[in-house]
């Protein structure tokens, strides 16, 4: 596809997307965010409506990994939109999955929110993690390591 036709489909995909938002789950939202941020295509419809509408969308349609591709998604969008409040609002969303994290999905989190200037907000789910020092075991040395490198950006 020209570059052209490929930012008009993308609009319009995202266009649609933000009429069909309350049907969408977390996994549609996040893949969709996902994939706008890794082609850098920089779109005004779409994450403004998601962040205008993120607290009336279902929570349980929601896992840890759709939040920490959201978040990943917000930091590789590099907008001029103020993210702060979305970040904060996913953060605490995330927190409520505390036995659904993996390290990937953790660190991902922890470190998009300290980009995001959102240290704070990665607390509750540092203290989630803590609380149940099982999982953290589960992790392999070079996640931890990962992890570990993560954390030091808070």
């Amino acid at each position: 596809l020209d570059e052209g036709l490929r930012l008009r489909l993308v609009e319009a995909v995202s266009y649609s997307l933000t009429q069909q938002l309350q049907q969408c789950n977390g996994q549609d939202i996040a893949n969709a965010l996902w994939a706008l941020a890794n082609l850098g295509i920089k779109t005004d419809v779409l994450f403004p409506k998601v962040c205008e509408c993120f607290q009336d969308l279902p929570s349980h349609s929601f896992s840890a990994q759709n939040c920490a591709n959201i978040l990943w998604a917000l930091v590789r969008q590099d907008r001029d939109l103020d993210l702060r409040d979305f970040a904060k609002a996913i953060a605490t969303r995330a927190s409520n999955f505390s036995s659904d994290w993996d390290e990937q999905s953790l660190s991902i989190s922890v470190w998009a929110l300290a980009v995001l200037g959102q240290r704070t907000s990665s607390l509750p789910l540092l203290k989630a993690l803590t609380s149940d020092l099982e999982e953290l075991r589960k992790f392999s040395s070079e996640s931890l390591s990962v992890f570990a490198w993560t954390c030091g950006l808070l």
